[in-house]
């Protein structure tokens, strides 16, 4: 017997020695459908006109479900590709933008390499003045150093 079924089991029997002395059994039912309107909300005050421009909708059924399918720039073998974007990017253009605004940093993301970690690089920013501000897997939003 698996972990979850002995611990489902252990409370049930406990459940049921302190609801000995209960006062009656509640009736087990199933939950009603996820769209059934209450009776009070179908008695209660008529919705008021939409404003000029919109338009309402009616329900259609329950809405089509499927697995999600793996988001693009990810491999099949679970290693994410970098984006174009990135890779596109001129390290040049960074100063530039810096120097544009009159700061000596400037927004930027960097992609770790395979096996590369966001503590290592946050290491290595904070020595040249940056700062790691957040990651999502191997990209990771920095304060760049504008030099």
């Amino acid at each position: 017997m698996a972990v979850a079924e002995r611990v489902t089991a252990a409370a049930a029997v406990r459940i049921r020695a302190e609801s000995r002395d209960a006062p009656g059994a509640a009736a087990i039912a199933t939950a009603p459908p996820a769209r059934a309107t209450s009776p009070v909300a179908a008695s209660g005050p008529a919705p008021r006109p939409l404003p000029s421009g919109y338009t309402a909708v009616t329900h259609r059924g329950d809405m089509a479900r499927a697995p999600f399918a793996p988001p693009s720039g990810v491999e099949a073998d679970g290693e994410s590709a970098m984006p174009g974007w990135i890779a596109a990017s001129d390290p040049a253009g960074l100063v530039d933008q810096a120097a544009r605004a009159g700061r000596d940093w400037s927004f930027g993301w960097v992609w770790l390499d395979s096996g590369g970690e966001v503590d290592d690089l946050r290491a290595d920013l904070r020595r040249l003045g940056g700062e790691v501000l957040g990651s999502a897997g191997r990209l990771v939003r920095a304060r760049l150093p504008g030099d």
